[in-house]
């Protein structure tokens, strides 16, 4: 899983949350719902899907980079369980959707704590 991460996505990743996660869950399924941009001639995209597993499924757009020719995970730009009122983008310390302990982001330039 870590090395299909790039930018935000790649310092944000906590090896231990990741393992915990794949012992909590079990993925059975993706449904792309909508794709912009990600072609051959592209840099970027971004991708609407759901992925299905237990304990729980997971509605997610994020964002993806291409970096020497392989498709990276970038950030994520909203997050709901499918069928949910509204989305909204994750904070610091909210439960993961994905079940991690809790989400979050890079550093902001200059705040010295490693996240914000």
């Amino acid at each position: 899983m870590e090395d299909t991460c790039g930018g935000p996505a790649a310092l944000a990743f906590d090896r231990t949350e990741a393992e915990m996660a794949r012992l909590g869950m079990r993925w059975t399924g993706l449904q792309i719902h909508d794709l912009r941009d990600g072609g051959p001639t592209d840099e970027r995209g971004t991708v609407r899907y759901i992925s299905q597993g237990a304990p729980g499924a997971l509605e997610e757009a994020a964002a993806f980079r291409k970096v020497t020719g392989r498709w990276l995970y970038s950030d994520r730009m909203e997050t709901r369980a499918p069928g949910g009122a509204g989305a909204q983008k994750p904070v610091r310390n909210d439960p993961c959707p994905a079940g991690l302990a809790k989400y979050t982001r890079p550093a902001a330039p200059g705040s010295g704590d490693g996240k914000y």
